[in-house]
This record gives structure tokens, C-alpha cells and sequence, in this order.
């Protein structure tokens, strides 16, 4: 992913795991909607990160998202926090929209 290289880079409106989880995912949304990632074979490729609203039976309406992050599989298994593991894709920055409040 691309570098946070800087914690004012995450809006300070962020108040709530769930509002860090939709950011998030905008975030790599922007970064990475556009690649297809061939998972299994004789399958079709899928894109590599997805968002989409979509309305539950409830009449609520949610943010689907779909992340496919690669990992270092010897960093995941060992003794650090599993987000350690993940293994940057890009160097982009996501657009200046998604950094501020």
C-alpha cells in the first residue's frame, strides 16, 4: 500500500472502528479498484479491492467491501501483530479528498 507518512494523513473525523473501516476502504478502493487478481484457476480474475453500497432486508442501506491484500506468509506466522505481514502493492497516494475531514 502506500505509506502513511504521516497520522494527520487518517481524517481526524474519524471517531469509530466502523467509520476507520469505510475510510479504509475508499481508501483502497481509490489505490487499487482497478487491478484484477486471478485467485483460483479457471475462474475469473476479480478485482483486487471492491466498494459498493448496497441495501439489506432490513431497508438499511451498507458498504460492501472487498479487500484482497497480499501477506508475508513468514511475518503473519510469527511473533509480530499480523498487520506486519502485509506486503505493499502500490506507492500511490490516494486523492486528496480521502485525507481530510
Amino acid at each position: 500500500m502506500a505509506t502513511i507518512t504521516n497520522r494527520n494523513q487518517i481524517p481526524s473525523g474519524i471517531t469509530t472502528y466502523e467509520q476507520l473501516a469505510l475510510w479504509l476502504g475508499s481508501v483502497l478502493y481509490f489505490l487499487m479498484g482497478s487491478r484484477d487478481l486471478q485467485i483460483y484457476p479457471n475462474e475469473p480474475a476479480t478485482k483486487q479491492a471492491q466498494f459498493s453500497m448496497v441495501m439489506g432486508q432490513d431497508g438499511k442501506t451498507y458498504a460492501l467491501i472487498t479487500q484482497i491484500i497480499p501477506v508475508d506468509w513468514a511475518l503473519f506466522n510469527g511473533p509480530d501483530k499480523p498487520w506486519v505481514a502485509a506486503v505493499e502493492v502500490t506507492s500511490a497516494q490516494p486523492h486528496n479528498n480521502l485525507l481530510t475531514n
